[in-house]
């Protein structure tokens, strides 16, 4: 090779399909390279020398181009790694026209050539080495087609008769020349399975007895309730096969008895005729998808059941899917009631909207009502429960992501309907500014307010209750009668004093969010946040309760009820003469 020759770094591409057994010739990879490589020292003299890169498809078909080597490859060529493409013979590379159409073209884009050593006529740049390389191509698809319909005649055939064809063996059996036997170890379970059934009736109690008895479906896998059903239903324990949904006789021994069988199916057939119970709970369609097990990541479904004692009693719960699945619960959570969580839900989503109107106008203009009418359910505290089940689903899907359980907290992704609401809630002290990384309430990454709410599991009478640390169960509200004692206990100015400590710890960093605070001082987020507001009232409002001259009727009730930032207005609202009005009224000394 002389110095001016150029250098052709070419790379070897080969490829072994399933369909490729019968093919003796060219059975293995490394006979393909060597080809191609004996072929590439033959051009030596024309600069062409051999990557060292390997890229080997085995075990592909060349229906299409989903395959790794071949992805790698045609990356180093888009790169200038590459200068031509050698392959033994071009349905090494597609068996497919349009494939090797679409190939063709991105080569002579990125320069790249392309040759087969078993085919050297194989020349792409005129027109009849064109029109000779589709048809060698779709020669190629026309072989594959072909053997893909003898392989699928031979599987039909074979299951037409009774024989194993592939996919996991059934349990009880093991595979000794491609035929089903009997698997001494286990074969002896199967019909101890279809009597515990037979018992039972319950798959989930066939699935727990089994675990107790140390059985399992495979090392270190123990029955669920699916396979318990699969292996119940499953006609190869009596001799049979299923062929596309025909039985005929199978070459594998029976496992069980047909009499045993036929009771077994009985029970089947009994249990999936059963009425499916009606559930009259809107919860079912509430919270469906939203609710997840913080302890395994999976959803928690809508379950019941009910006491007939004195009279009906239901009982709702949230259960781990996958924990139900298991025959022995593992999951931490486990369940957990929807009442108390649909409380705690409920409240935060009120806190919210109250602390941002954009919130509050997106659930008007998604239902049938008026912001004033929801702002007026929340005050009496009876806007959810005055709300249609249509009404109250459209404000789940709406502002709720997702509601993750954990054992000690109830973690919140709300969906915000603009950057407006962001700021507001900012204003409203409910977002912290610049909120940390591990912040109770912060912004996430996808655009969703997280709101981790600390939550401690009770059990009262049996059933789990969110009990909020410090405080009473998560449905008490103070009651009108409670407020009007505070207020005759002169707690106004209290409450104002409270909201200028708790601002200054804001302030001064001491606590980074509202949770953190509520937390610090042992009171709930939502009260904190309607104690806070008092610090944001206008200059005069402050100066009167400090110096007790208060308007008459003056509360902190109607303080709540105040939705402006502007001052004029605050004043207004809470019983204040205009500044005007009271210089009118003075007397000139």
């Amino acid at each position: 090779m002389t110095s001016e020759t150029k250098k052709v770094r070419v790379a070897v591409y080969t490829r072994k399909s399933v369909e490729d057994a019968e093919d003796k010739q060219f059975n293995s990879i490394d006979a393909q390279r060597q080809m191609c490589e004996n072929f590439i020292a033959a051009k030596a003299a024309e600069g062409w020398i051999a990557l060292p890169d390997r890229y080997d498809d085995y075990g592909y078909s060349g229906g299409d181009l989903d395959r790794p080597a071949y992805q790698r490859l045609m990356a180093d060529c888009e790169q200038g790694k590459i200068d031509k493409i050698i392959v033994f013979r071009i349905d090494r590379m597609t068996r497919s026209t349009k494939d090797f159409c679409e190939f063709d073209e991105k080569m002579k884009r990125l320069g790249v050539g392309f040759t087969s050593v078993s085919e050297p006529f194989v020349d792409t740049s005129s027109p009849m080495g064109e029109l000779v390389v589709n048809l060698i191509v779709s020669f190629g698809q026309w072989e594959r087609k072909t053997i893909q319909e003898r392989i699928q005649r031979h599987f039909r055939t074979a299951l037409d008769q009774g024989y194993f064809v592939g996919g996991v063996v059934p349990y009880g059996y093991k595979l000794e020349n491609h035929c089903l036997v009997p698997d001494p170890e286990t074969a002896g379970n199967v019909p101890h399975i279809f009597r515990l059934f037979i018992q039972s009736g319950s798959v989930k109690k066939v699935a727990t007895r089994l675990y107790e008895e140390g059985i399992e479906r495979m090392p270190g896998r123990p029955w669920t309730t699916q396979s318990v059903h699969n292996c119940l239903t499953n006609v190869r324990y009596v001799g049979d096969a299923n062929s596309h949904g025909k039985i005929v006789k199978g070459k594998q021994p029976a496992l069980i008895t047909r009499d045993l069988w036929n009771k077994a199916q009985e029970r089947v057939k009994k249990a999936a005729a059963a009425p499916a119970r009606k559930v009259v709970n809107p919860e079912t369609v509430l919270f469906s998808g939203l609710v997840m097990c913080g302890s395994c990541g999976h959803p928690m479904t809508y379950r019941w059941s009910r006491k007939d004692t004195l009279g009906v009693r239901k009982y709702s719960y949230f259960v781990c899917q996958q924990d139900m699945r298991k025959p022995v619960s593992t999951c931490e959570i486990r369940h957990v009631s929807v009442t108390t969580v649909q409380d705690t839900v409920e409240r935060e989503l009120e806190t919210i909207m109250l602390a941002s109107s954009s919130m509050l106008v997106a659930a008007a203009n998604a239902t049938t009502l008026t912001p004033e009418q929801i702002v007026t359910g929340f005050r009496r505290h009876s806007f959810w429960q005055g709300l249609t089940t249509v009404n109250r689903r459209t404000i789940y899907r709406l502002m709720l992501k997702s509601i993750t359980v954990f054992k000690s907290a109830l973690e919140l992704r709300v969906i915000l309907p603009d950057n407006g609401a962001k700021d507001e809630l900012v204003r409203s002290h409910y977002l912290p500014k610049d909120a940390p990384e591990d912040s109770d309430v912060r912004m996430e990454a996808e655009g969703c307010l997280y709101v981790k709410v600390p939550v401690a599991f009770r059990t009262v009478s049996g059933r789990k209750q969110i009990i909020r640390p410090g405080v009473g169960a998560a449905g008490d509200r103070p009651t009108q009668q409670m407020l009007n004692e505070e207020l005759a206990q002169g707690t106004i100015l209290k409450a104002f004093a409270k909201a200028f400590v708790w601002m200054k710890m804001i302030d001064e960093g001491k606590v980074t969010s509202i949770s953190q605070l509520a937390e610090e001082v042992g009171l709930e987020r939502h009260y904190v946040i309607h104690t806070l507001r008092l610090a944001t009232l206008s200059p005069r409002i402050i100066r009167a309760a400090l110096s007790g001259e208060l308007p008459d009727g003056f509360s902190l009730q109607k303080v709540r009820k105040v939705e402006t930032d502007d001052w004029e207005e605050q004043e207004r609202q809470l019983g204040f003469p205009a500044e005007d009005e009271m210089v009118g009224s003075r007397v000139p000394a």
